[in-house]
């Protein structure tokens, strides 16, 4: 798991059996790129390609990267990354503006082109753009500041680090270690408004579920079996989303059976054959649509907490599979913060064992923390170097530590292969070793008679004149269409389920379905995804094996010495290029041949990554913005500011986990104060109308036929990753239906 591999050429393999297939399509097409004339204008290209060369220098001695190739073709898909700061136009607009308004600085302190420049006056002009000091009119209404760190500087970087150079000396290209570089691909699009609906852009991939039969995730070009349901018969459930909420759910419902068509907005993959070694190719897997950011503190969306897949975010989700904290449960009642759930530990323990059964979780035999629990299904996988170095620390500062329960195989299973410790878990796992809702739950709803639908976009829920939910409008293969259903489930996560009840208001539900407590939207919360980054003398290659192979939950159970409320649990972490790139252009403020020169230096580096607990604030919502998508339905619009909590926790957790690198004899120490992770609340269940958006069961308490199930129904968020407890949730609302059912309740 350690052992140690030189630098090497890694293009000089891309013709042997190291590389798959597609891997090797999308770098080979990637470098072949060459600038396209139709999306700047010849002077603007040229102020790109000079400001690409001054944020990315290129090493002497080897081919050019052409970054601007790369930019201009990911402009041409006008493909975002599913957030846009609120003061930034549009991707293509934004890079427009911004060269135009970069070039008059040029002119306006020099009387010359940006290009001709030399590099320090160039550089010198940059820097005014990073502080915002920058003050020609050109740049208008767009601040310079934050075009420059939230669009300029990422997308360079991104672009710059999505191919390999030749000698690339930080990445290997083995079976077990391919080379992670990027490409970009988009496939679907969001709907819009009913009243105003559109066909929307063409698809760039077709629908595979249809026809009888559905992909078979483990055969490449596989297909099984698909029971389909006509559009004029109500099923049982529709259910949107395919995730860890709706795809569990469908599979139960499925398996008691209930007639059930899930729909996805996402493609039906086949990881075997469709998933690349490539962050960039895989940014495929997330939601990439435009959100709009606001507050304080705007999130960055998109890669760590949004999926757009059949499966959902499960597919690129990091694996890590915690319970929650039973006192987390009545989080108000015994440790004086937040909202009581509807929901005793107790319950809630058999369904984690259930879950944990479906995933194969491979886990320590004893586990520290809570309650005691049955052995974990699979052996705990071996520590790699920065697990082994969490380990040195905890124990240096007096703490426990563990191996990290996570869903990723630790011996076989059927048709999957255990674990090869590639190290590409959050951009998919193409060798089907990650236990995702793909890979589980849903060939068991198959199997049950369910149907999956993807590439639908659900894009409003029907409402009769008694106030019933009938149906669900959705657009696939380039129409609308309408799905009849007797109960509507939506599980499309915190930010497209508000969207999708808001933008289904009626005349009879005017601020949009299930919201009579005004609560459909409100108290979103993400979770610290802070961190605390070193170097160490040795090699460390983090990116070999799962990203969080060891973990603590020291200060999740412990609330001594806190002046603060909530937990927080610390991880080891495994950037990929991409993102560490982007890690230490928004962390450090580095560009530059600054920023070259860590790259070279990232298999010495080593990261402890928390995951903490955010209070719930009805200011942190989401709402509907006045732009509007392809359809012409409002976009999202997410607006999130940090409390006087957060930052007390923060306040604690950095200098707590620089301590624990410092033992361990990492210098060059620095704090990643900026990250966040997940995404819940929006929809909290409750005992009280007036108070919460659905009981117990995930039942609305306006619309009795109308059900939400994912994240979005937390009261409270714990400090761990919430996906365990989204599936938990799932499997306890489908034993409740079908115990409704019985009753004649439904």
């Amino acid at each position: 798991m350690v052992e140690r591999f030189p630098g090497y050429d890694v293009l000089a393999k891309a013709d042997s059996e190291s590389w798959d297939a597609i891997t090797r399509r999308i770098v080979a097409e990637r470098i072949a790129l060459t600038e396209r004339e139709d999306i700047l204008s010849d002077r603007q290209r040229l102020t790109l390609r000079a400001v690409v060369d001054r944020i990315t220098p290129q090493p002497p001695g080897r081919p050019p990267i052409n970054a601007a190739a790369i930019l201009l073709e990911r402009m041409a898909g006008a493909d975002g990354e599913g957030f846009r700061h609120h003061r930034l136009p549009p991707l293509r607009a934004a890079w427009s503006r911004g060269l135009d308004a970069l070039e008059a600085e040029a002119r306006a302190h020099h009387g010359r082109a940006f290009d001709t420049l030399d590099g320090e006056a160039q550089d010198r002009l940059l820097r005014l753009a990073e502080a915002g000091e920058a003050s020609d009119p050109a740049w208008g209404d767009m601040l310079p500041a934050i075009f420059f760190n939230w669009r300029l500087v990422p997308d360079v970087v991104a672009a710059y680090w999505s191919t390999p150079p030749p000698g690339a000396p930080w990445v290997s290209a083995d079976r077990r270690t391919r080379a992670a570089m990027c490409g970009s691909t988009r496939i679907g699009a969001t709907p819009g408004r009913a009243a105003k609906m559109s066909s929307g852009p063409a698809m760039s991939v077709e629908p595979r579920a249809r026809h009888g039969r559905a992909p078979d995730v483990f055969v490449p070009g596989g297909w099984t079996p698909m029971r389909e349901h006509r559009e004029t018969d109500a099923v049982d459930f529709a259910i949107v989303g395919t995730g860890a909420g709706g795809g569990t759910l469908a599979c139960r419902l499925a398996e008691a059976g209930s007639s059930v068509v899930a729909f996805d907005a996402g493609a039906y993959w086949r990881p075997l054959e469709d998933f690349a070694s490539d962050e960039r190719h895989q940014s495929k897997l997330f939601w990439n649509d435009d959100r709009i950011v606001e507050g304080a503190n705007p999130l960055k969306l998109g890669t760590n907490n949004s999926g757009k897949a059949v499966g959902g975010s499960t597919v690129h989700y990091a694996m890590v599979a915690l319970r929650f904290r039973p006192e987390w449960f009545k989080s108000r009642s015994l440790l004086g913060y937040g909202a009581d759930w509807p929901i005793d530990w107790r319950e809630m323990w058999s369904y984690y064992a259930e879950v944990e059964q479906a995933l194969a979780i491979a886990g320590p035999v004893t586990y520290p923390w809570g309650p005691k629990r049955p052995r974990y299904p699979r052996r705990a996988h071996p520590l790699n170097a920065p697990a082994a170095l969490l380990a040195r620390g905890a124990e240096a500062l007096g703490i426990g530590w563990s191996e990290a329960p996570i869903a990723t195989l630790s011996s076989p299973r059927g048709k999957a292969h255990p674990c090869v410790y590639r190290g590409m878990c959050t951009i998919g796992c193409s060798t089907n070793a990650k236990q995702s809702v793909l890979n589980t739950w849903l060939p068991r709803a198959l199997a049950a008679g369910a149907e999956i639908r993807d590439l639908a976009m659900v894009g409003r829920i029907e409402t009769d004149a008694r106030g019933t939910a009938t149906g669900v409008h959705y657009h696939r293969e380039g129409e609308w269409s309408f799905q009849k259903a007797r109960n509507v489930v939506v599980a499309g996560y915190a930010i497209e389920m508000p969207r999708l009840l808001l933008n289904s208001a009626s005349a009879l539900f005017p601020d949009g379905l299930g919201n009579s407590s005004g609560l459909v939207g409100r108290n979103l919360m993400v979770q610290l995804n802070q961190a605390v980054w070193g170097q160490m003398e040795q090699e460390v290659r983090s990116y070999k094996a799962p990203p969080s192979l060891a973990l603590t939950e020291h200060w999740n159970y412990e609330d001594r010495g806190k002046d603060y409320h909530g937990g927080w649990c610390y991880m080891s972490q495994g950037p990929l290029p991409i993102g560490w790139a982007q890690t230490l252009a928004g962390g450090r403020r580095m560009w530059g041949q600054p920023l070259v020169a860590e790259m070279n230096r990232a298999n010495h580096s080593v990261g402890l990554k928390m995951v903490g607990e955010v209070m719930p604030s009805p200011d942190n919502r989401v709402t509907l913005a006045d732009e509007v998508d392809v359809y012409g339905l409002p976009i999202p619009r997410i607006t999130f500011s940090y409390g006087d909590n957060e930052r007390a926790m923060l306040a604690h957790a950095l200098p707590f986990m620089e301590r624990a690198l410092e033992a361990v004899g990492a210098r060059e120490i620095w704090h990643e104060e900026e990250d966040t992770c997940h995404l819940n609340g929006t929809a909290r269940m409750g005992d009280d109308p007036a108070t919460s958006v659905v009981n117990a069961d995930c039942r609305s308490w306006d619309i009795p036929n109308l059900w939400i199930c994912d994240g979005s129904v937390f009261p409270t968020v714990g400090g761990a990753n919430p996906s365990l407890t989204i599936q938990a949730i799932a499997c306890r609302t489908a034993d409740r239906i079908a115990a409704m059912g019985k009753r004649g309740e439904l």
